[in-house]
């Protein structure tokens, strides 16, 4: 059975985004996990039980998404931030 995670055009450029972002910072890498009672998400490949804990989670695709898409675009501008005081000195 294959699951089809572009079932509406949010949940769509969500994934859009998710598969930009680990284009841009992972190297490609992008986890997506589905579980009994949350989605868990990451991009990283994991190893261990630990591993997926440390994913993004969510009750719902988006939720988990919006999660991981939030820490990544906050930590890219921090990265940004950094870069223009570095300039700045």
């Amino acid at each position: 059975m294959k699951l089809d995670y572009k079932k509406n055009d949010f949940s769509s450029n969500l994934l859009e985004v998710l598969e930009q972002i680990a284009k841009i910072r992972a190297d490609g890498h992008l986890t997506i996990l589905k579980f009994t009672t949350n989605w868990r998400i990451g991009f990283t490949i994991p190893n261990s039980r630990e591993d997926i804990d440390n994913l993004w989670d969510g009750e719902s695709f988006e939720e988990a998404a919006t999660q991981a898409i939030a820490f990544e675009i906050g930590m890219m501008s921090a990265e940004i931030n950094s870069l223009k005081e570095k300039d700045i000195k």
